[in-house]
Parts: structure tokens; sequence; C-alpha cells
């Protein structure tokens, strides 16, 4: 049974900052529950498929199965699990070296939103008011979304989760730093991508309004406009959706075809709920997100 978290107003210093009482950037926040993650970035090998132009298969899926997207390779669904956070879910354990928990920013005005807690979905509903004489800034919507590399901190230059060798002598400063990286807030990081080229994703829902798929570039301030790489989605419920890094383009509400940098890594990946200006009225939104998938490079 779905139950649903009322969202209380969050102040969003910036127009792109992240869910928190300060603004802090998104992969900076720490609100999000991180996980172990077993394997690198290269292509895991359950639930994977192979699919041709015409959408039919080469090869067979494994157990998991997958969705027909064209000239793609998907890989296994990336499992949702309970995580801390005003989203609170976070990327369970996969090969593809991505991990973090989920977030949420919004506009400062105009916007409602409630996050439900249905296994293996992220839904959300809510209203979303226009935008009042341009007024972007107070008014450009919602967003959610998740960091893709969340771990715990460092300890002298060693990650924590690290096994590292001691004398007996030494196990009581080892668990006194043990206590005290479990205890730190996670550190969100750079991703690399690797042979992943994007992720597949399904909405489904009763109100599915137009969606901007959005990934922020590693070293890139989320509060600066020219720092939106997207693209923009007209979802049918139910229905595969894909989004390439290479389709991500810089302002995609324009003609520009600039795609997100990935060199460097990127920070998160979201879907944002953009906001109409007058006189579109108040507009409402409830649907869910499954079936989050990485496309791989054939």
């Amino acid at each position: 049974m779905k139950s649903w978290q009322c969202v209380g107003a969050v102040v969003v210093a910036a127009l792109y900052a992240g869910c928190s009482d300060d603004g802090a950037r998104l992969r900076t926040d720490g609100t999000g529950g991180a996980v172990a993650v077993a394997g690198s970035s290269g292509a895991g090998g359950a639930g994977q498929i192979i699919l041709d132009g015409s959408g039919g298969s080469s090869g067979s899926a494994g157990s998991a199965g997958a969705a027909s997207v064209s000239n793609s390779i998907l890989g296994a669904p990336l499992e949702l699990i309970p995580g801390t956070g005003l989203v609170p879910y976070a990327i369970g354990p996969n090969p593809y070296g991505i991990r973090g928990g989920g977030f949420l920013a919004r506009s400062a005005q105009g916007n409602t939103i409630e996050i439900g807690n249905e296994p293996g979905k992220i839904c959300i509903r809510g209203t979303l008011a226009e935008v009042p004489g341009g007024n972007y800034s107070q008014y450009w919507g919602v967003e959610i979304g998740f960091n893709l590399n969340q771990g715990a901190p460092e300890q002298d230059g060693v990650p924590s989760d690290a096994g590292t060798a001691s004398d007996a002598g030494d196990a009581s400063a080892d668990a006194a730093a043990a206590s005290d990286a479990a205890s730190a807030p996670e550190v969100a990081q750079p991703w690399h991508p690797g042979n992943v080229i994007g992720f597949s994703f399904v909405i489904e829902g009763p109100t599915i309004n137009l969606i901007r798929v959005k990934s922020l570039p590693e070293g890139a301030d989320s509060a600066l406009e020219s720092n939106v790489y997207c693209k923009t989605v007209n979802a049918t419920s139910g229905v595969p959706q894909e989004a390439r890094f290479s389709e991500l383009t810089q302002y995609c509400w324009s003609s520009t075809s600039v795609p997100v940098p990935t060199a460097l890594g990127l920070d998160n990946f979201s879907w944002q709920l953009p906001a109409d200006v007058a006189p579109a009225g108040e507009r409402p939104f409830d649907w869910c997100l499954k079936d989050l998938r990485p496309i791989l490079a054939p």
C-alpha cells in the first residue's frame, strides 16, 4: 500500500540549488542514504538485453528482463531501496558504480509536493503554480533525482570502507576511526560513466506533464542556468523513455546542441517539472518513476 509524505516548505536559495535550508549544492547535501557497491562502472551481465533497430532482441534477457529501446543495450534495473532525506530512496548495489541517495529540490514559491513510498517506485504528486511576471527564480518548479556516487568519507586519505592491516595494538584506534566514519555525513563524488551512455526509465500515472531530464557535470555550479543540461520528455504512462548523455544539451528548451560534458564525471541525474508562464494556470502532477536502467554502449 502506498502512503504519502507531505513535504513542508523548502527554501532554495538559488535557481538550481539543492534541497537544503542553506541552499547547499545537490551533490554535497549529504541527505541521501548511500550503500556499498560491488564491481565497477563496467557492464553487468544479468538482466541485459541487446535490442536492434526494429525493436527486436538479439539474445535473451536475464531474469530481470528489459524494456524495448531501439539500438540499445539495457542493463539490469537499478534497485530502489529505503534511504533517508526528503526522497526516502537510495540506489542499491549494482555493477555500474552508481550509488547515492535521492534528493528533492523545489522553488521557493508556487508548488506543493508529496512523496510516496511504494516499493520499487518514486511517486510524486502535487501542483505547480504559473510563473507570475517572469519570476522564474522563485517559481521554477520542482525536481527529484539521485546523487550518482555518494559514499562514506575518507579517513586520512583512505576510504572508511577500505580494509587496512594493523597490529593488535591499533585495533582500538581503528574502531574509533570506523565509528567516526559511520557517524560522518556521506560525501557525494563525481561518477564516471564508463560504458554507461544514459538511462532508460518508465513514468506511469494519471497526470503527467512536461518533464526535463537533467544531469549536472562535475565542477559545475548548480545555481547557474548555463549549467543546465537537459532533455525534454513528453512521457506516455507505462512506456519506456530513454535519455542518453549525448541528448542532454545546454538550455534544452532552446535550439542549442551542446551536450553535457562527461570527461570529469557527473554528479547527479534528475527529473524536473518546470513551471509554465501565465496564463497557464495551476498545473497538477501525479506520477511514479520506475524501471530505471543504465543504457550501455554497444
